[in-house]
């Protein structure tokens, strides 16, 4: 049986020169606090599961009667993770409503300090002191110090699970916590304290979820910070922008549109660019596109649109890129030391201050975490099988300009960041001559290609964009 491959792979490796920034805006919340970008992993955790139990997690955490049936239909990390929460609340309520959580504001940010506290945390230990932290508030009472440190000897397994529901649904468990809290005064200030409240006592009762529910696994599903795939596509598809408009001598100008190019033709080399509102395609979109692709190889590669249609699937059809490190390890075609260490060991938490004008005015703390340099990123581009030989040669040029001309990954470059060094150690056979073919041709058809550019028919004889 013969097999033909689909795709030509060519893979990099990027070393982190600087720490690199990279957030994640779903993880956002009303701070001035950033996380690094995640993705969610099954990962295999190595360890014994077979006895895993969270100890005195249910005898020190009781529920009140009309909770239990909820409890009994909750897994074991659903209540750790629901008693996690009824903890943190019950240990800085103290004073009868009036201490830390005393308003539904406080409320509201713990809810969104929770779930960034989740996600920077691997067990309860730490989730717990990133909390803290976040919150404003120091050690706990000593009564409640005996009921906390049992939280923390969770066996991690259960720990990472518990951590997951508190990123899925943080609303939800500080919802839980709150009721929890107000139920668990009733039932220790006696029928005095019930009686001011309007309310009957409560008599607390342990529960534990049935056994069906009380299975742990060795395999968890992790958030693991990773560097997302539109960052390097963008980088490479900029690198090869700048290589095409330097062989033209095409000056880009001062800014996006400021140049000799309209806005729009610009943004198709740069992000693709976007359909405008109420625009209707020609019935000749294909062909056109089909012109728009022989002329610049760099949107056969990428793709883009023009004002009014799509241009079609570009030949670079699948890029791949994972953090060396322990948990993307079976996935690696490498070997490196860092397959050893755990992304989470790569993370760094950074504060910075913008300076304030003698008056005091303009400052402000940032705090966002990176991942500090000396890490490694391994990448995979997939090219069509039926690749244009001089688009084949667009790739070769933008990934040569990428490498060679001050790589960076991430956000904040201005500021110092993410600035990388990277080598092919998957190279595209034949590339160099490949890319010496594609320049080639744009010399040759220099000055058809400069006024399609300019005039925004992309040398189909029709204004496009």
């Amino acid at each position: 049986m013969i097999v033909v491959p689909k795709t030509t792979t060519v893979g990099i490796v990027v070393s982190a020169q600087k720490a690199i920034s990279h957030h994640d805006p779903s993880l956002a919340d009303e701070s001035n606090s950033r996380l690094f970008n995640r993705r969610p992993m099954l990962v295999s955790l190595n360890v014994d599961v077979s006895g895993a139990s969270p100890g005195g997690v249910f005898a020190l955490n009781p529920v009140p009667p009309d909770m239990v049936e909820m409890f009994r239909q909750f897994s074991v990390p659903e209540f750790v993770a629901s008693a996690f929460v009824a903890a943190f609340v019950d240990a800085y309520n103290t004073s009868d409503g009036m201490g830390h959580f005393g308003n539904a504001d406080k409320f509201q940010a713990l809810r969104n300090r929770l779930k960034q506290a989740a996600v920077k945390s691997f067990d309860l230990c730490q989730c717990w002191g990133v909390l803290c932290e976040a919150m404003g508030v120091g050690v706990a009472e000593s009564k409640h110090l005996f009921r906390i440190v049992t939280l923390y000897e969770v066996p991690r397994p259960l720990a990472y699970t518990a951590l997951g529901k508190l990123i899925e649904n943080s609303a939800g468990y500080v919802t839980i916590a709150q009721y929890w809290h107000d139920q668990r005064k009733l039932a220790e200030r006696g029928a005095e304290y019930a009686a001011s409240r309007g309310q009957e006592e409560v008599e607390l009762v342990v529960v534990e979820p049935s056994e069906a529910k009380a299975q742990t696994s060795a395999v968890v599903k992790l958030d693991v910070p990773a560097i997302s795939e539109n960052s390097l596509r963008h980088q490479l598809r900029e690198a090869g922008y700048r290589h095409l408009f330097a062989v033209l001598g095409i000056e880009r100008g001062d800014g996006p549109g400021w140049g000799v190019l309209p806005e729009m033709v610009e943004a198709l080399f740069v992000n693709g660019g976007n359909i405008v509102k109420g625009a209707s395609a020609p019935a000749a979109a294909h062909a056109l596109a089909a012109k728009i692709r022989t002329a610049y190889r760099l949107v056969d590669l990428f793709s883009g649109t023009t004002k009014a249609f799509w241009l079609g699937t570009g030949k670079l059809t699948g890029l791949r890129c994972w953090l060396v490190c322990r948990e993307n390890a079976a996935a690696l075609p490498i070997e490196d030391p860092l397959m050893d260490v755990s992304a989470f060991d790569m993370l760094d938490s950074v504060t910075e201050t913008r300076r304030a004008t003698e008056r005091g005015v303009g400052q402000m703390i940032q705090n966002f975490e990176t991942v500090v340099s000396g890490a490694k990123l391994y990448a995979e581009f997939d090219l069509d099988r039926y690749t244009h030989p001089l688009t084949l040669g667009a790739f070769q040029a933008a990934l040569d300009t990428y490498l060679a001309d001050r790589p960076e990954l991430g956000g904040q470059s201005a500021r110092g960041y993410g600035f990388v060094d990277g080598e092919i150690v998957q190279s595209l056979p034949d590339g160099e001559n490949l890319k010496a073919q594609y320049e080639a041709s744009l010399v040759e058809n220099r000055e058809a290609l400069r006024a399609g550019l300019i005039d925004g028919t992309l040398t189909t004889g029709v204004e496009v964009i």
